[in-house]
């Protein structure tokens, strides 16, 4: 919360000018600010008496291009960014963040692009989808974009704030700036396809029914791809799942229940999935059936996703708890920290 104020006072205060900023003594302690003055970054360092603005030297980063999503490609952003960006050649695939307005019941810009494609040398706006996704958000757009190769064909894989799982074909190496093409979309998937897919918003805080979301990525290994998604935790329905989707053509292999709510990606490695949930557990899967091998029920919920390396599987709870179990079809616990 207190996080939440400093920058919310570092707007407000931004139109009067930095050195009032500088010298509020009301501006929490304790805290680091950044804010942008004719392209230079200025931080405010915390117990700096003085608060003085420090300038940037000669090693600092700069400042290449900026690409106003709001004003270049008509979002309305809800709370922050929250996906990764994905980088094909001089290509980045990006989730635009749109969603919700303040009520969490209306979308005022329903033409806006929830995926686009934009110049990494310029930043300039080269592609978006037109799925026509925006109206039907429940929330925000969550899910990073993936790419894999499937069958010799490259498809980028991403999962809409309306629940959807879409395949678009990517652009091509030639194309360049002079107005915002139309990614070509090569299939749909629909996860849930019982649950309200218009007029989503009357389910607003019902944790009985309601649209799906996704929060992580599509995950796509050996010409399948594995999804984890279920009802919007704060708002939407306590119901989660992982289904796996054949790439090529869209549709579902298997699903398998999860707990209330799920935010994680899964991981995916030598036949194995594992998974984790907001009722703090870590499930182990067949990734060829779904056939769950184990699972085990940590302290804290998960949030963050798994990741598989060196043999082993890391994860970190948002109680502060990390754990470490041997990426194998026998439940192991190797390491756990708090």
């Amino acid at each position: 919360r207190a996080a939440h104020m400093a920058a919310r006072q570092l707007v407000l205060r931004e139109r009067r000018g930095f050195d009032a900023l500088a010298a509020d003594p009301d501006f929490p302690p304790g805290l680091w600010a950044l804010a942008i003055r004719d392209g230079a970054a200025l931080r405010l360092p915390p117990g700096d008496p003085g608060r003085r603005l420090l300038e940037p030297g000669p090693l600092d980063a700069d400042i290449l291009w900026i690409l106003d999503l709001t004003r270049d490609a008509g979002i309305w952003s809800h709370d922050a960014a929250h996906s990764s960006i994905l980088i094909r050649g001089n290509h980045l695939y990006l989730n635009t963040g749109t969603g919700v307005d303040n009520t969490h019941k209306r979308i005022r810009t329903p033409d806006a692009p929830s995926l686009v494609v934009v110049d990494k040398t310029v930043g300039s706006l080269l592609a978006r989808e037109r799925e026509g996704i925006a109206p039907n958000i429940f929330h925000a757009s969550w899910s990073s974009p993936s790419m894999a190769d499937v069958k010799g064909n490259p498809f980028i894989f991403f999962s809409g704030g309306n629940g959807i799982l879409y395949a678009f074909e990517p652009l091509g190496s030639g194309d360049s700036p002079g107005g915002a093409k139309t990614l070509k979309k090569a299939w749909q998937y629909d996860p849930d396809p019982t649950a309200p897919k218009t007029g989503v918003h009357v389910y607003n805080q019902n944790r009985q029914e309601g649209p799906s979301i996704v929060h992580g990525m599509p995950v796509c290994h050996e010409g399948r791809i594995y999804l984890a998604g279920g009802g919007d935790l704060w708002w939407g329905k306590t119901e989660s799942w992982l289904q796996c989707i054949d790439a090529a053509a869209g549709t579902k292999l298997w699903s398998l229940p999860l707990g209330r709510h799920v935010m994680s990606s899964p991981a995916v490695q030598n036949g194995l999935c594992f998974i984790a949930d907001t009722d703090r557990i870590v499930r182990c899967l067949n990734a060829k059936t779904g056939r769950e091998y184990w699972q085990h029920e940590c302290q804290g919920d998960f949030w963050a996703s798994p990741l598989i390396a060196d043999g082993r599987v890391y994860i970190g709870s948002r109680r502060g708890d990390f754990w470490i179990f041997a990426a194998s079809p026998e439940r192991k616990i190797l390491c756990q920290t708090h």
